[in-house]
């Protein structure tokens, strides 16, 4: 969810060889021997605080929710989401002119403009990893409303993401978020499991079942929101579990984000810095699995707040 009013690119080079036909997004993740390209880490907070600016703009409130992620020998914290609710409501052509900006890939704008008045709410996402910034918007719809009307449902799209590399915009994927509102956290566990079906990700499973244990003590398990992730053209597999109900603070799954880090052998003083400055926020999801470049990964996302357009 994104960048730049502009980005300093003279010129973007041609899409890749994909002899395997897989998503531009997926050849783009692979990595180069974990060589971090993109190491200007003043650069990635210059992009995302043109971002967040390019959002104010549209003179609305907003919600902003703060990640970060772990993968192999990698934490990634300059990541967050920016939701506005009842986006139907701004008027003029603001969609058209704020994805132009942020050079979203023109042949997603007839199906954006599609989107948008049955959402309930958009948000727009910013990432900043070893070889890029990325950028993202996502279309929240009334799954709630849906679920309500049809009591059959047990698989509903609550959100349709649109993800490009903020430097190579034809560097893209769709990503489809769907809510399964009917399971039992034992079916909650069940299809965790599924995805961490291989071997390898035995530790990832234990990490992410202790974290839903602890979050059960405090919360109604029917409250739970549970959601997994498909992009077609990569291998991607996750989930996210929504656990802003139980009120936990980061520090109380300390034990969990620890041992996540040693997982995946990230440097614990990186990690530690990093823990110190934001453990009394509040905890909100946790999404892991396997990611589209084939390997695990977690994401903890927390301290969602109000905040105000500098219009208002």
């Amino acid at each position: 969810i994104p960048v730049p009013t502009s980005v300093a690119i003279d010129s973007v080079p041609t899409t890749p060889q994909n002899p395997q036909n897989l998503s531009p997004y997926l050849v783009s993740t692979k990595r180069q021997d974990s060589t971090e390209i993109f190491s200007d880490q003043l650069e990635a907070e210059t992009k995302a605080d043109e971002f967040v600016t390019e959002v104010k703009r549209l003179g609305v409130p907003f919600k902003h929710e703060r990640s970060f992620q772990v993968t192999r020998n990698g934490l990634f914290t300059e990541r967050f989401l920016l939701g506005i609710n009842q986006p139907s409501r701004l008027e003029g052509d603001w969609l058209d002119e704020i994805c132009q900006r942020l050079r979203l890939p023109s042949q997603w704008m007839p199906e954006l403009r599609q989107q948008l008045p049955k959402s309930n709410a958009i948000h727009f996402g910013f990432e900043s990893t070893r070889e890029t910034c990325k950028y993202k918007l996502y279309f929240e719809f009334p799954a709630r409303k849906r679920l309500n009307e049809s009591a059959e449902a047990d698989r509903i799209l609550l959100h349709q993401a649109y993800k490009w590399d903020a430097v190579h915009p034809h560097r893209h994927v769709i990503s489809k978020y769907h809510w399964y509102p009917r399971l039992s956290v034992q079916g909650i566990t069940q299809r965790i499991a599924r995805i961490y079906e291989e071997p390898d990700f035995e530790e990832s499973l234990d990490v992410a079942i202790g974290v839903l244990k602890v979050a059960c003590k405090r919360i109604d398990p029917e409250e739970i929101e549970y959601l997994e992730v498909s992009e077609e053209g990569t291998p991607r597999r996750s989930f996210d579990l929504n656990l802003y109900g139980a009120r936990l603070y980061l520090h109380e799954l300390y034990p969990a984000l620890i041992r996540i880090c040693r997982h995946y052998q990230v440097d614990e003083e990186k990690f530690e810095a990093f823990y110190h400055r934001v453990k009394m926020e509040a905890f909100g999801h946790l999404a892991g699995g396997i990611h589209r470049c084939g390997e695990g990964f977690f994401n903890v996302y927390y301290g969602a707040e109000d905040r105000r357009s500098d219009a208002q």
